[in-house]
């Protein structure tokens, strides 16, 4: 696991860069990121079988290569093309800037507003619709549960 401070720090920096930011865009991937991957501990999807890097996920956020291609194409150039434009699905494995700005990315392709700062249950339901690619795998009460642990 990641120092929640240093990663807390880290995902702030991140989307001020990219002006990105918000407190709530904070909380939300703080959430996201002690879900998916227990806030850094698994950088790599523990596949059943043999990994494969075109079905399983990677980084902090635990993106997939399809979320990851389908990204590249949506926001083509607009957002920091230098930075991430040129970046190989294998780089979110331990780029945590890439995995920060693909996840917050990927949020920012939902039709609707984040939950407000401190709604750790909406986020929990937000997090469950648009990002949790699997509901029999993760719930609204894991990802709050793994919220409370990793983050506060």
């Amino acid at each position: 696991m990641i120092n929640k401070k240093q990663l807390r720090n880290l995902v702030v920096r991140t989307l001020k860069k990219y002006d990105l930011h918000s407190d709530s865009a904070v909380e939300l991937l703080l959430g996201t990121f002690a879900v998916e991957s227990r806030s850094g501990t698994y950088l790599r999807q523990i596949p059943k079988g043999e990994f494969d890097i075109k079905k399983h996920a990677l980084g902090l956020c635990q993106m997939e290569y399809a979320t990851f291609s389908w990204l590249k194409l949506k926001y083509n150039g607009r957002i920091a093309p230098r930075q991430w434009q040129n970046s190989d699905f294998e780089d979110l494995e331990y780029n945590l800037e890439l995995g920060i700005l693909l996840a917050r990315l990927r949020y920012l392709a939902v039709p609707r507003q984040l939950p407000r700062y401190g709604d750790i249950e909406g986020m929990a339901s937000y997090w469950n619709q648009w990002y949790n690619a699997n509901p029999r795998y993760g719930t609204d009460e894991e990802f709050i549960t793994k919220y409370n642990k990793y983050c506060k």
